[in-house]
């Protein structure tokens, strides 16, 4: 199998559902190898496949910086 590069579908529900507040929630992303299996259904972090920790890379994933959403679109924190 491979990876299909998306947001869950759970993911985007539970956003317009607002179980998710991307100003103030640690929201992370992961780096896997092709061999992962990962698409649309992912549910839940696996460390399956997940790329080594090397340099600045932690295993677990980083932290996406929160965003300030407006009405004209949407402006990178400064943290």
């Amino acid at each position: 199998m491979s990876i299909i590069q998306t947001q869950t579908t759970s993911f985007k529900a539970q956003l317009y559902q607002g179980i998710h507040d991307l100003t103030t929630d640690v929201i992370k992303i992961a780096l896997y190898t092709a061999n992962a299996n990962l698409n649309e259904d992912t549910t839940v972090y696996s460390s399956t496949d997940e790329v080594p920790a090397t340099g600045t890379y932690a295993l677990g994933g980083a932290q996406l910086t929160p965003i300030t959403v407006s009405s004209s679109g949407f402006i990178r924190s400064s943290n």
